[in-house]
């Protein structure tokens, strides 16, 4: 828990801004060090709550079920022994690169530059974790910490190595690329803003220098035209006015009309002369400018005005700007107003000193777009929407979208309130940095190919003379230990082998001296058993008569029967299938199976008469004297039955076996000697092993 914890904050407060909007985060490389670690369960579960986290931070709902599947992802291939680093790059490479882009595509509106900017600095971002995790899963090791060492998964020196070369290599690139990426975009966005604010700077004074110039001309001509009498009366200065108008429109091209209007609003005069022309055709209704702002608004208050952009209605249908300024006569009566219809010719003059990539945009100060440039797709007049979008950027620049087109912006805004914007495509930076990106993944995927190489290749050198002492250590049969000469790498080795050699001349010299003595005492002993058993006539296992005790037994007893003239009975008995008892369960449990069937023996067969003895392994004998065979051959079928009846409880199972038994009868004991009756109860015996086992078989039924 503690550890899901950690990643979710990880992710949450641990985001390192690289460029622009773009961030690292590190949850992910905690997962992939539980992984590592404690194996996949855990990783699982550190891995969603990593995902949660960036989910939390970033918005979005796919951070949980990306990183879970990422994790999944590298445990399948570490399960098939690939390397951590190279699992994650098999994964980004072939899942996580396309999976990540569709995903963009569909479920976020950004530029396609941007996108890919975003999805290859995941990919980044997925390897640096995965070498993150490795270097630290080597520094774990090596601080060999008990809680860790206890659950962890051995991991093979090679891949070990490899996640040393790896941390010492591709971690260091990865952070200086990314830092070399961030200063160039720092560079680039430093001198894209420059230029930007340079060039709106620049038009915002060329659209003041424009506009005062021709405002200048208008008021001129309204001071000059102070004049006794009303506008539009036939007279000499009337003429002199239009006159004056003419030239004046000549002088100033950037004027596309002028008109003199008079007090009324009626249009009493214009150029140029087809522009005056086409009025005059007009019906009457159409020639006046009363509604017109740019008259209202010197009549009423007596100054001169500048119009927010609209269509002209008698000279095309142009975008134009209105310049006016009231006419009065002698006494300062309101006579009418002189007024030019503007366009903005100087812009489009100066595009020739911009790059494709760049735009320039005037607005006036109602928003509508008063000069659009060729290459923005947006219509003159139409009210320009300019608001900041820095959600993706990769600057630290203000950022538009227009068309469906992302662009850097500055603005600046002129003494009249007109906003001019300068535009620079994101594109270009865009395509810069995913070049450079898509050029550096490839490199370290190359790096991360030689590191391997190099890894496998120095593992291979150590652990193969290692594989080759350890073969001669487990060979019996070798008598020296040495390391080939292409195999002694280093002096350490040499010595670890020589000190093996040492310590196998050493053990084979104490092994041979252990044997000798061994088999001295081993001797001994045996012989001391041999006259133990000499001098005792009790099966130590069982205790019960062994061979000798029954002999010696059997003497006197045999010598009452003659004696007495009493039939003697003779029973072998022997445990069926014994050998499968000690195969499959052990002799310890075929000795407790003797031991119980001994006891059974002692219970059943304890009348003064009787003598039980163990003649050997799984074989007993039973000598019964003042039994004939009916009764005899009754007392042993009640014990053959107890047998099978009878289990015992070993460690593991119940155990239940069964008894064959052989018996022969002497109805005189005077001619049949104790020999004779071990034969023919022996012949009994293999009888009933013959028949199925499980049986008693008479010898006088063999007859």
């Amino acid at each position: 828990m503690s550890l899901m914890v950690a990643a979710f904050l990880m992710n949450c407060w641990l985001l390192v801004p690289i460029f622009g909007s773009l961030t690292l985060h590190f949850g992910q490389s905690l997962a992939l060090l539980v992984l590592l670690l404690f194996g996949r369960r855990s990783a699982l579960l550190v891995s969603l709550a990593a995902g949660a986290g960036l989910s939390w931070t970033l918005g979005g709902w796919l951070g949980p079920p990306l990183a879970v599947l990422e994790t999944a992802a590298i445990w399948w291939l570490l399960v098939r022994r690939v390397p951590l680093v190279s699992a994650a790059l098999v994964f980004w490479l072939v899942i996580g690169l396309p999976l990540n882009y569709l995903i963009a595509i569909y479920s976020v509106e950004m530029a396609q530059g941007y996108l890919w900017i975003g999805v290859l600095k995941q990919a980044i971002n997925g390897l640096l974790n995965a070498a993150l995790a490795g270097g630290a899963f080597i520094a774990v090791v090596s601080l060999r910490i008990p809680a860790v060492l206890k659950s962890l998964r051995r991991v093979s020196l090679f891949r070990q190595v490899f996640s040393l070369v790896v941390t010492l290599i591709a971690l260091p690139a990865i952070v200086v690329a990314l830092m070399i990426v961030d200063r160039s975009i720092d560079v680039v966005g430093t001198e894209i803003d420059r230029r930007l604010v340079q060039r709106s700077q620049d038009y915002a004074l060329l659209a003041e220098s424009y506009l005062d110039r021709h405002e200048t001309a208008v008021m001129l001509f309204a001071q000059d035209s102070r004049r006794t009498g009303t506008l539009g009366v036939a007279g000499e200065e009337d003429s002199d006015r239009f006159a004056r108008l003419d030239r004046l429109q000549q002088a100033h091209p950037g004027f596309l009309s002028m008109l003199l209007a008079d007090a009324d609003g009626n249009i009493v005069h214009g150029v140029p002369a087809n522009f005056f022309r086409r009025l005059t055709e007009l019906p009457a209704a159409q020639r006046s400018v009363a509604d017109r702002d740019y008259f209202r608004v010197p009549k009423d208050e007596g100054v001169r005005f500048l119009s927010d952009g609209f269509r002209g209605r008698g000279f095309g249908n142009d975008p134009i700007v209105a310049i006016s300024a009231p006419l009065t006569g002698a006494d300062g009566e309101f006579v009418g107003i002189v007024e030019g219809s503007l366009d903005l010719p100087a812009f489009a003059r100066l595009e020739s000193v911009l790059d494709d990539h760049e735009s320039v945009l005037v607005v006036d100060r109602a928003g509508r777009a008063l000069y659009v440039p060729e290459n923005l797709p947006v219509e003159p007049l139409s009210l320009v929407d300019l608001t900041r979008d820095n959600r993706f950027r990769i600057a630290d620049i203000d950022q538009v979208s227009v068309g469906g087109v992302r662009y850097f912006i500055e603005s600046s805004e002129t003494a009249d309130g007109w906003t001019v914007h300068a535009l620079s495509r994101t594109s270009v930076v865009e395509r810069q940095i995913g070049l450079f990106l898509a050029i550096f993944l490839a490199g370290l995927t190359a790096l991360i190919g030689f590191a391997w190489l190099l890894s496998r290749t120095f593992a291979r050198g150590m652990t193969r003379p290692l594989s080759s002492l350890t073969e001669q250590i487990l060979d019996p049969s070798r008598r020296q230990i040495r390391i080939a000469d292409h195999e002694r790498i280093s002096p350490e080795f040499v010595a670890v082998a020589d000190a093996l050699d040492q310590a196998r001349s050493l053990s084979l010299q104490f092994q041979d001296e252990l044997e000798g003595a061994v088999e001295l005492k081993t001797a001994e002993l045996e012989r001391a058993n041999e006259a133990l058993q000499a001098l005792s006539g009790q099966d130590p296992l069982t205790e019960l008569l062994n061979r000798r005790g029954l002999e010696a037994g059997a003497e006197n007893l045999l010598g009452l029967a003659r004696r007495e003239g009493l039939p003697v009975s003779l029973a072998m008995i022997d445990i069926d299938h014994f050998k499968n008892v000690n195969d499959q369960h052990g002799h310890a449990a075929g000795d407790r199976c003797l031991v119980q069937l001994a006891r059974l023996m002692r219970s059943m067969f304890r009348r003064s008469g009787d003598l039980v003895a163990r003649s050997g392994g799984e074989e007993f004998l039973v000598l019964a004297v003042g039994a004939d065979a009916d009764g005899a051959r009754e007392r042993l079928e009640a014990f053959r039955a107890a047998v099978e009846r009878m289990s015992i409880d070993d460690e593991f199972c119940v155990l239940r076996f069964t008894v064959s038994v052989g018996v022969t009868t002497a109805g005189s004991i005077a001619d049949c000697e104790f020999d004779e009756l071990i034969k023919q109860a022996d012949k009994a015996l293999y009888a009933s092993k013959r028949a199925g086992r499980n049986r008693i078989t008479s010898f006088e039924d063999l007859a």
